[in-house]
């Protein structure tokens, strides 16, 4: 196994892979998958996933999250113009953001969740 980093440690074998068959969920390059085989230490970072419901006020509201999140210093990864999931290391400061979506969630116009809720898991490979 090896340390890629101080969070995660990868497996690799040279099985082929097949989509839907049992390596599915692993990274195959070259006939080679790896696959995260355990959580060495967790990093304190976590995603914070947000969904914008499609309304008049839509594109003002994802540029405005676009400035908080490039204000904060914060990586983002959108799917679109309505799901967002923001990377939060420790200690950031998200209120700005947390700003803009109060409204949005109280009008039923945003869904937020922290990508964490489920325990990290592994299967045997």
């Amino acid at each position: 196994m090896a340390r890629t980093s101080p969070e995660l440690l990868l497996s690799t074998s040279a099985r082929e892979s097949r989509p839907g068959g049992p390596d599915a969920g692993g990274s195959r390059s070259g006939g080679v998958v790896t696959r995260v085989a355990g959580l060495v230490e967790p990093s304190g970072r976590r995603v914070l996933r947000a969904l914008l419901v499609p309304n008049e006020h839509t594109e003002q509201l994802c540029r405005s999250i676009k400035q908080s999140i490039k204000e904060s210093g914060l990586l983002s990864e959108w799917n679109g113009e309505r799901f967002v999931a923001v990377d939060v290391p420790p200690r950031a400061d998200t209120s700005g953001l947390f700003a803009l979506l109060q409204p949005e969630v109280d009008a039923a116009r945003a869904f937020w969740e922290w990508a964490d809720v489920r325990p990290f898991t592994t299967t045997r490979v």
